[in-house]
This record gives structure tokens, sequence and C-alpha cells, in this order.
């Protein structure tokens, strides 16, 4: 074999192995979520494993998340909110304490109201 002849099958080796190296890393690269994506989508997300363990949705809280070191509490109100939603016994007492200062509200279908 001359030498261009193999100099020519290391050169087509490392083409085939670079471009097969980068379609990899292109094709495993992950989602990247902003702040609000990761909040509404885990919002959701304890409002749908409420649904599946039977919760009566009303106007309460369904709980705490956090995203990105920041804490958030998951509550559910009217829309549009009543005096229901004011009484402290609906709203999460991280929140009224002041412990958490953030907050989603969803409706009863699990649609996002507010965020703050």
């Amino acid at each position: 074999m001359k030498r261009w002849q193999v100099y020519f099958i290391i050169f087509a080796l490392i083409l085939i192995i670079s471009s097969a190296l980068s379609l990899y890393s292109f094709t495993n690269q992950e989602k990247t979520y902003t702040h609000e994506e990761k909040l509404k989508n885990e919002a959701i997300k304890l409002y749908n494993q409420s649904k599946e363990e039977g919760m009566n949705f009303s106007s309460q809280c369904l709980g705490k998340i956090q995203i990105d070191d920041i804490k958030y509490i998951v509550d559910l109100t009217h829309d549009p909110r009543t005096s229901e939603d004011n009484l402290p016994e609906n709203q999460c007492p991280d929140f009224l304490s002041g412990k958490i200062m953030h907050f989603v509200e969803l409706d009863k279908d699990g649609n996002i109201l507010r965020i703050a």
C-alpha cells in the first residue's frame, strides 16, 4: 500500500469518528428550561400528584416547591378570587408566617393564574 493511501485512510477515519462524536453530542443535549418553565412544570406536577391522591380541590395549600434555590408555595384559588381564598386556613402556613415569600396560584383545574 502506498504512503498516500495510508494517509487518506487515516484522514477518512478521523473525519468519520469526529462526525459521529459531534452527532452524538448534538442528539444527547438536554433541553435547557427557563426558571419560569421549571416553576410551572413543578407546580403542575404537584397539582397532578394531589389530584391522583384524590384531593378534593377548592381553595387550599397544595404544598411547597423549590426552583433554583428559590422556594415557592403552590396555592389553589378560585378564578376570580373569592373571600374564601383569603382565609388563613386556605393558605400555606409558610407563606402566612413569611418563611416563604413566593407563590404560584392555580385554579381547581390546574391552570396557572398568578406567579409572584
